[in-house]
Parts: structure tokens; sequence; C-alpha cells
């Protein structure tokens, strides 16, 4: 290093600055320092321009009518720097310049690419990067998965799940079910192999092997962390129809019915009977029996409230049938349920009942749903999209 020094003073007492700063960059790539690489990219930019930097890497020094040429430049050098570092292997530090310019997808396909050494754990970076910054969740379930297991997953899943887009959710949710259903029905057949010495055949699956053998229940016997299974069945109703998951997560739920009482934890309506529904909520994506299992979300909705029932018990069933309609392309009637039972609760449901009307061609509902929220806004885009003899 100390010879470097030497170097570039010698450059520099010829006068040739030109020279000291394309040595000094050739010195940084070469090393692979590729942070002072950056600033000094920007330093030698800036001379170029004309400027005197008091920061090589800021914008405080650089004139109005300068900004965009070196901003342009900034971009550029954080675009290449960025995937110097990927390309070194140091995913954590090339985020550090893809998110200043906006660009996370060099960053995503380095994390899905990723794959830890054969006999080391992934880096606590990757995995923060992956789940619990967004970047490639799926991503990051898998390797927690594989290196810190179910427990301290499904934890860190359930703690950052609603920020995540659906996709990411539907994402995430398949790599949980693939997994807790393989060590299920391991644990499911070994079980069966020490009562009756016989492993089930590989072909059974986990819903055959339970519904043939009531003994594997005996005595409130289970064979998985019961909570595991409920929060990734409850992940799963991020799935959406034709998801290869969506069969194994029924499967879950045939085993969870078939638990002791006490195993089987309740949630908020409509999945107090929390194995039922969702069997029936997964029959319907699958197009299984599809009007029958809606029919159970339907009679609940419709049911008269008990007398201590608040009304936000009907709310949550008419929210998880809006939402399950609508990825079924049954949005007619879920915009009819949601105007009927959701509209004084709008900034709560996440979805947009507006957007619902439209996408369902219900302008007629959009109006009604204007009327009751006094928005003459979303009234006049329903006179829009209402042909004029109608009105």
């Amino acid at each position: 290093m100390n010879a470097f020094f030497a170097e570039l003073s010698q450059l520099y007492s010829g006068g040739d600055r030109v020279r000291v700063l394309d040595r000094l960059i050739e010195i940084l790539r070469d090393s692979g320092n590729y942070h002072q690489l950056f600033d000094a990219s920007l330093l030698q930019k800036k001379l170029s321009m004309g400027i005197s930097p008091s920061d090589p890497s800021g914008f405080d020094d650089v004139p109005e009518g300068k900004r965009a040429e070196f901003e342009e430049y900034y971009i550029e050098t954080a675009r290449k720097v960025g995937q110097m570092l990927l390309d070194a292997g140091n995913i954590s530090a090339g985020w550090v310049y893809f998110r200043t310019i906006r660009e996370p997808g060099p960053v995503v396909k380095a994390i899905e690419a990723y794959q830890p050494d054969p006999d080391g754990s992934p880096s606590d970076e990757i995995i923060e990067l992956a789940l619990y910054q967004g970047l490639a969740p799926a991503k990051g379930v898998e390797l927690m998965l594989s290196y810190h297991g179910t427990c301290p997953t499904i934890t860190a899943l359930d703690q950052g799940f609603r920020q995540l887009t659906p996709e990411q959710r539907r994402a995430c949710a398949g790599v949980m079910v693939k997994r807790l259903y393989r060590d299920l029905r391991n644990s499911v057949g070994l079980d069966l192999e020490r009562r009756s010495g016989n492993l089930p055949p590989e072909t059974s699956t986990l819903a055959e092997i339970v519904e043939q053998h009531p003994e594997l229940f005996e005595n409130d016997n289970y064979h998985i962390d019961v909570s595991h299974l409920n929060a990734v069945v409850r992940f799963a109703r991020s799935l959406a129809p034709n998801d290869v998951e969506l069969d194994e997560a029924r499967q879950l739920t045939a085993y969870g019915r078939k638990l002791a009482p006490q195993y089987q934890y309740s949630a908020e309506p409509p999945f107090d009977q929390f194995y039922p529904a969702s069997y029936h909520y997964f029959s319907v994506l699958l197009d299984d029996h599809r009007e029958e299992s809606l029919g159970y979300f339907r009679d609940r909705l419709a049911a008269e409230p008990g007398e201590q029932e608040p009304e936000s018990t009907r709310q949550l069933i008419a929210l998880a049938l809006v939402e399950l309609l609508s990825k079924i392309g049954g949005e007619s009637e879920a915009a009819e349920i949601g105007v009927k039972y959701l509209a004084g609760v709008q900034d709560q449901i996440g979805i947009s009942l507006g957007e619902l009307c439209l996408k369902a061609n219900r302008p007629e509902l959009l109006a009604e749903l204007a009327r009751s929220r006094e928005d003459l806004v979303a009234f006049t885009l329903a006179l829009l999209r209402t042909p004029a003899t109608s009105v």
C-alpha cells in the first residue's frame, strides 16, 4: 500500500492530474476496493466538469446547471460498482448502491441465485435482505427452513407476512406448505411403521393415510407441532387457483381435522372452525365441489347473528368471502357482498371496493357505494361507466 501512495505522489509531482486519477482508479479496481472506486470515479467526473470538489460523491458542491449531468453519471457509476460487488459475492454491499438508485432487480437476481457453501450456513445478511427487507422473501424462507428450521422461519414470516405483496405471500406460502407437508407425511409414515411394522406405500398421500388409519390419533396423538400446522394452513390461504401446493394444503387440513379438539386452534370467523373452514376454502380454489364449499361461507354470512355477536364478525366473514370470490373470477358477487357488508370499513379491509365494482362491471354498485360514503367523485365515475339510457 505504501508503494501506491508513493506512486501517486510521484505522478502528481509531474503535474499530470489526469494520470493520477486514472492510476488511482486502476489501483482500486484491481484491488477490489469498490467503495473507494465509487468515490474516485465521481471525483474524476467532478474534476472533468470543472468542479472543485469538497466531497467526492456528494451533490452539495455541484452547481445547479451541472446537476443533471452529474446525477446521470452518479447513477451509472452506482450501477457499475454495485454490479462489481454482486459479481464478487458481496450482495449486501452491492445492495447499498442499487438501493440508492432504486434498482433492486440485480440484487434480487443475485439472491435468487445464491447458494451457501456446502459445509456452511447462509449469511444472516442474505436472509435479512431476502426475507426481512423483502427482496426475495421466498428464497429467504427456503434458506431459513434449510439452516434454521421450521419454528424460527414461521416466527419470522409471521411477523412480516402482511407487509409482503400478494405474489410474495403466495410464493412464501408455497414453500412453507411443501416443507410442512413433507415433514408431516414422513412423521405419519414412521408412526404407522412403528405401529404396524410397515411403511405406507410411497404413492399414498397424507390424506389417504390418516383416513385409513384412525389409530394414528389415539390418545390425542399428533405428529408435528400443531402451532406450526395452524400457521402454515393460514399462510396457505394466500395461494391462488391452480397452484400446485393447494392440494397439499388441503391435505394438511384433512390431517388437522383428525386432531383432538384441544389441538384444533380457533381463529377469527369464518375460520373459528379452523380446519373445516380451511378445507372448504382450499376446495373452492381447487374447483373441487366448489359450489358446496362456497355454500359453507355463504351460509355463515347469511346466518342470523347471535345475541352477543359483534358486527365485526359478519364483516370478517364477508371479507373472507369477497377475497375468495375475487380469486376465482366471482367479482360480481364479491362486489355485491362488499358493498352490502363492508362499505363502512374501507380503510380496514385492505381492498378497494370501488375498484372491485368496476372490475365486475357493476357501476350501479359503485354508485350505491358512493352514495353511502357521500363521495361525489366516485358517484360521477359510476355515472360515466353507466350507459346513458340506464341512468
